[in-house]
């Protein structure tokens, strides 16, 4: 919250959106943007889908929350690190895992 603070004390009305890395500096993002009376014009996401942020999506303070499936990045993680033990030649690279995007 202290950071988010301190952007709003130098940047003011240039801020326009906010992306945090996880909800509870997302939250932190909110309030301090709600106490200096800033949030109506700043868009704030984060990600993680914490309860508390899904809360604060459905009452229209936080804008967005992004939840990652840790278990398939687990399990994907997993199976990757296998191949490469027993030395199987890897199918793909990389591997895309479906994020949901939460919103009111």
């Amino acid at each position: 919250m202290a950071l988010m603070e301190n952007w709003i004390q130098s940047y003011g009305d240039q801020i326009q959106a906010v992306f945090a890395q996880n909800d509870e500096m997302g939250l932190g993002a909110v309030q301090a943007l709600m106490d200096a009376k800033k949030k109506q014009s700043v868009y704030v996401v984060s990600v993680d889908g914490i309860k508390d942020a899904k809360k604060s999506v459905s009452q229209g303070n936080l804008d967005a929350t992004i939840i990652q499936n840790a278990g398939q990045q687990g399990s994907e993680a997993l199976r990757l690190a296998l191949e490469l033990v027993q030395k199987k030649p890897l199918k793909e690279s990389n591997k895309l895992i479906p994020f949901e995007i939460f919103v009111k």
